[in-house]
């Protein structure tokens, strides 16, 4: 048997975080079970799968019925809001084409249309032929009526032909949808769907699996620091604040888009580049990220801290108000973005900066991303990010922190004289007998 399912990032990141979360349980409950991701020609693989199918860009719902109809041999097939709590591949020792899940949920209002009398988000299938008709009467509908909906219409008209063996499963044990109040603990199968989403997401984020990395003992601390071409002295003046503050060791990476698998750019060049920080980190372990015009004023490390007190989200920011700058100071959990591949960043469909692709974001403490210029002045800020610029021009030259950044630029060029430093050396004999 093998599990299937169907996502895109183009339309909804967030269930690459579902994905993830249905294929630690499917780990869990049926060790060495293939897991393969159905999906596009550009989404990126979602983590922790052992293979991907890939079919042209195009309607969603078309592209996954057209998936199942290549799906040869016995399959799982699951929405990616669903989690396993027990094995369940004893199922297929029943004799059928496809076996589907009934709708019986007493805890659940009725109004279920009479024409959709199973729920698609959990089949278990060995006809990839029953799909091909599946797929034929959907195409069958008037535009207008192919939603998602009409998916689960199609296959109760397709089990109405009696052309297949059909088994039908009791959808209170393999296709449970759990609330607050009836959390399911009974069922071997849970389906999140709807609003229960966020749900899932919060009974998951506290297994081990699904907990962060940490960072070794030994192991300095990564930090990427965007840079721009046209004003280089920025990401200089940040580099050395970090470097000369952090307790411990330090790894400071300059985003330089000319070294980078990407050409996507804004308003600066490392607009879009900052997202590759988890592909440069190999996808392992913890990393930092910072905007160019940032002045770090306290250990970096303590940023982490903060990250790792509370990990509960693949990101960390800065929740603040101006929420086109969470993105400008942000931690990452590097081993659950394996969405931000370079080909997923330069893809210019998908929004980012919304962060629909992390499911959730951790907070991080205002003072680590203070805001000249929106913010109420703060003299005890731990990281200044001049985003109105850095204090170089007349039109910034005087605003909050101004005197702290070019101390700070200052101290970077500074050296002691030769002699201080050379006069003893060999080099300094031979220069006085040249």
């Amino acid at each position: 048997m093998k599990v299937g399912f169907f996502t895109v990032f183009r339309k909804d990141p967030q269930h690459y975080v579902l994905a993830e979360r249905l294929t630690q349980s499917v780990r869990a409950t049926m060790p060495g079970v293939e897991i393969v991701h159905f999906t596009d020609e550009t989404s990126p693989a979602a983590l922790g799968v052992d293979a991907v199918r890939r079919k042209p860009n195009g309607p969603m719902l078309e592209r996954r019925l057209e998936h199942y109809a290549d799906a040869e041999g016995e399959w799982l097939l699951l929405d990616t809001d669903v989690l396993l709590q027990a094995d369940v591949r004893d199922v297929f020792a029943a004799d059928f084409d496809v076996a589907v899940t009934d709708r019986q949920w007493p805890h659940l209002p009725p109004g279920v249309p009479a024409t959709m009398p199973y729920n698609t988000g959990v089949v278990f299938s060995r006809s990839s032929a029953f799909w091909r008709a599946v797929l034929a009467r959907w195409r069958a509908y008037p535009e207008p009526e192919r939603d998602w909906l009409s998916e689960q219409r199609a296959v109760a008209e397709v089990i109405a032909t009696d052309a297949f063996r059909v088994h039908v499963l009791p959808g209170v044990m393999y296709n449970y949808p759990p609330d607050d109040a009836h959390p399911g603990a009974h069922a071997k199968v849970l389906h999140f769907k709807g609003p229960r989403k966020a749900l899932m997401l919060a009974r998951t984020t506290a297994r081990p699996g699904a907990r962060p990395m940490p960072r070794g003992a030994n192991e300095p601390l990564r930090v990427f620091i965007g840079y721009d071409p046209r004003q280089p002295v920025a990401s200089a003046v940040a580099a050395h604040a970090v470097a000369t503050r952090a307790r411990g060791p330090v790894a400071i990476t300059r985003l330089q888009l000319s070294q980078l698998p990407i050409a996507r750019r804004g308003l600066t060049e490392f607009t879009y580049s900052r997202f590759l920080v988890p592909w440069l980190s190999g996808f392992t372990g913890w990393a930092v990220y910072l905007d160019a015009d940032t002045l770090c004023l306290a250990d970096v490390g303590e940023l982490l801290a903060a990250a790792q007190a509370n990990p509960v989200a693949p990101v960390h920011a800065v929740l603040g108000p101006q929420r086109f700058e969470w993105a400008s100071v942000m931690v990452f959990d590097a081993a659950r973005c394996a969405m931000l591949t370079p080909d997923a960043v330069e893809n210019p469909a998908l929004p980012l900066f919304d962060f629909a692709w992390a499911g959730e974001v951790g907070a991080l403490p205002a003072a680590w991303n203070h805001l000249v210029g929106y913010d109420a002045p703060n003299p005890g800020a731990q990281l200044v990010h001049f985003t109105q610029g850095i204090p170089v021009w007349p039109e910034t030259v005087r605003c909050e922190h101004a005197p702290a950044w070019h101390a700070e630029r200052t101290a970077m060029m500074d050296s002691v004289s030769f002699g201080e430093l050379m006069g003893s050396s060999v080099h300094a004999r031979r220069m006085a007998r040249a």
